[in-house]
């Protein structure tokens, strides 16, 4: 994993991850077993998320883990089922290809250099600004 700028989301997008983080975080006190669903009620926003996570990774759009292939998922480093308090965390996601986000699975150690590139002090994914072309 190489570290990246995090562009910015527009605010009515930061808004409206807010408002499904705070849903998410009263139905894990209700029904635990149901949040991995609650993704899915974000579609309205998934758009701009991946347009800007595209542009974080230049023209190519290259997967943030591997950096080989183009990346076309919306990750969560931190996966949604294990945190769902960062579900809806900017910070907390990625674009990877398919085969590298179901590799590192609910496993970190699985991707080291992952894991090493997203500690910093606030707990996100390290970003610099470095880009990638």
């Amino acid at each position: 994993m190489r570290r990246v700028k995090r562009l910015p989301l527009s605010q009515a997008a930061m808004s409206d991850l807010a408002k499904l983080q705070t849903k998410v975080d009263s139905q894990v006190a209700k029904k635990p077993d149901d949040v991995g669903q609650q993704w899915k009620s974000g579609t309205k926003i998934y758009k701009e998320v991946r347009k800007t996570l595209q542009r974080m990774m230049g023209e190519r759009e290259r997967c943030m883990y591997c950096l080989d292939s183009h990346g076309a998922d919306v990750e969560h480093f931190w996966p949604k089922t294990t945190y769902p308090e960062r579900m809806f965390d900017w910070n907390n996601l990625l674009l990877c290809r398919t085969e590298c986000g179901r590799m590192k699975g609910l496993d970190l150690s699985a991707c080291t250099d992952a894991a090493l590139a997203h500690r910093s002090d606030r707990g996100e994914p390290g970003y610099t600004s470095t880009s990638i072309q």
